[in-house]
């Protein structure tokens, strides 16, 4: 800690003073308590914490000594409450999850590993890369290039592009790879399915019913070539912006110990453009080459 790293307390957290020495820092899910004669001084600090603040400035504005200053932050840094500028943006953990420090402790530790080959947004924002453990690929065969497998893979893609996605299911599949691919195809963004290592329906299953109820199978395969034909199209920022905030959301459900990921067993499709957004289960195909029984 520097004197000029800023902190701040998010307003939803409450603190309550209970005497003298005693008080209570609390969440809607869970709370902390303080007890000594620094109390007292907690409940001065609050109000600049709320604003953001640094050690240096606390010092000034309390007439209180810096080391004494930055041993109070420390304390309550401690409590995961109280927090620097980069976690800002672990807010969304607090409201997303009814057990945040578990949540953030696993996202900490959970290596996620993102393949995005094509030309579409590859740079994830500081509001994921601060919460999320995440290294970036852009080849197939660089998955386990340091000997060990990653614990989850995310995929982006333009257009559906079944090739890709297929030789990205037969290695996570036959590597345990929990896998989650996301995709824009024209202005919708997909997501899933989500496949588990050996569970529910997998990429496959979804591509060959997606296939198979088009009146026209020719027409149908016609269109998605065309689609893997814009795979170079430049998107705008904000959709950019729109897919990693989705992303986020749902990685955050994958690993939640309290939350169901919405791509298990099914793809997820928004459309930005019109707001429109669909959930469509996928059953496991019998005859899939991949994860089928017969």
């Amino acid at each position: 800690m520097t004197k000029s790293d800023e902190y701040y307390l998010p307003e939803y957290i409450r603190f309550i003073r209970i005497d003298n020495d005693r008080g209570v820092l609390s969440a809607p899910t869970e709370k902390h308590v303080l007890e000594g004669e620094s109390v007292a001084l907690v409940a001065e600090v609050v109000p600049l914490l709320r604003e953001g603040t640094t050690s240096d400035e606390i010092a000034n504005r309390l007439q209180i000594p810096e080391p004494t200053a930055e041993q109070l932050l420390e304390r309550l840094s401690e409590t995961g409450f109280v927090r620097g500028q980069a976690g800002i943006n672990d807010d969304f953990l607090n409201w997303a999850s009814n057990r945040p420090a578990d949540t953030r402790a696993r996202l900490n530790d959970t290596d996620i590993t993102l393949l995005a080959p094509t030309g579409v947004p590859t740079t994830p924002p500081e509001v994921l890369t601060s919460s999320v453990e995440l290294s970036v690929i852009d080849s197939l065969s660089d998955i386990s290039s340091n000997g060990e497998s990653p614990e989850l893979l995310v995929t982006v893609a333009a257009g559906e592009d079944p090739a890709f996605h297929q030789a990205v299911l037969e290695k996570t599949w036959s590597d345990n790879i929990p896998w989650l691919p996301i995709r824009l195809v024209g202005s919708v963004i997909k997501f899933g399915p989500y496949t588990p290592p050996k569970t529910d329906a997998c990429y496959n299953c979804y591509y060959q019913r997606l296939i198979a109820s088009a009146s026209n199978r020719q027409i149908e395969q016609r269109e998605h070539r065309e689609q893997e034909q814009e795979s170079d199209r430049i998107y705008p920022s904000v959709v950019d912006s729109l897919v990693w905030s989705l992303a986020h959301v749902e990685l955050i459900s994958i690993v939640a110990p309290d939350r169901t990921p919405q791509s298990t067993g099914a793809v997820v499709e928004v459309d930005p453009l019109n707001m429109d957004s669909t959930t469509t289960d996928v059953l496991r195909l019998p005859g899939c080459e991949i994860c089928g029984t017969n």
